[in-house]
Formats: structure tokens, sequence, C-alpha cells
């Protein structure tokens, strides 16, 4: 189920393998099949076109995230900076120049 619903995934999503995995999906065909779909269809992500899906192979099993949490932390803590910075950039600049509703935060 969660396989089929990949490509209406909205967050980035970034997939990390272990290199020594003996997991099919883990493969670089695998790979690709996953991030090709991921977050493509309508009202996801944009998938990899937008930049908002990445794999990463890093060395370790198919359990790496929990053999090497101090590598995956720094892989993910990179591309996390990269899509905040994306996301928001591309919404402040969107929103740039639009007139503000009176609100608690506007000037009377």
């Amino acid at each position: 189920m969660t396989y089929e619903r990949l490509p209406q995934l909205r967050p980035p999503c970034l997939f990390v393998y272990g290199s020594k995995s003996h997991f099919k999906s883990s493969h670089a065909k695998g790979r690709k099949e996953k991030t090709d779909v991921t977050g493509t269809a309508t009202g996801g992500s944009g998938g990899v076109a937008e930049g908002m899906v990445k794999d990463v192979v890093t060395n370790g099993s198919h359990f790496v995230p929990f053999e090497r949490p101090d590598a995956i932390a720094e892989l993910a803590d990179g591309d996390w900076t990269h899509w905040v910075n994306k996301i928001w950039g591309k919404q402040a600049s969107s929103s740039a120049g639009k007139k503000q509703p009176p609100g608690p935060s506007s000037k009377l």
C-alpha cells in the first residue's frame, strides 16, 4: 500500500540505502524505480525533477540508520536545510508584493 502511494507524497523525501543491503529494492534498479515515481502525481511534491526526492547510498547494511545514526543525521541535516530553504524561499518570493490582510500583526 505505501509503495503504491509514493506518487502522491508531498513532503521532501530522502531515501537512504546501505551499500551492503541484500534487498533488491536497495540495488540501482530498485532505487531508480522508487525515486522516479515518488512525488510525481497531481498534488505531489514534484519529485526528482523539482529537487524534492533524492536517494543516498552509504556504507552499511539495510539497517544503516541504526548502525550509523550519526552519519545518517549528517546526511539528513544537509538535505533538510537545502529543502527548507528551497520551499520557504519559493513561498516567500511568491508572496512578496502581496497585500497582507488585516490582522493582529498589520498596522491600522
